[in-house]
């Protein structure tokens, strides 16, 4: 699959890809504000639960560029 390192990642931070992917969609949504997007795994491969809005992403980017090191 080519997601070796996501999955590394994911796995280590939190345990699991699963686990990781819900957390990741709590932070967005409490931090960022997100409404509307879920991540329904780390890769971006379909998934039911996958939906990403313009509006969230524009956001997410918004939240990222106040970090000094991005």
């Amino acid at each position: 699959m080519g997601n070796d390192a996501g999955i590394a990642i994911a796995e280590h931070l939190d345990g699991s890809v699963e686990k990781f992917s819900t957390n990741l969609n709590e932070y967005l949504k409490t931090k960022v504000k997100v409404k509307d997007t879920n991540f329904g795994n780390i890769y971006g491969l379909f998934d039911a639960d996958y939906v990403i809005i313009a509006y969230d992403m524009a956001k997410n980017t918004e939240y990222v560029m106040k970090d000094k090191e991005f």
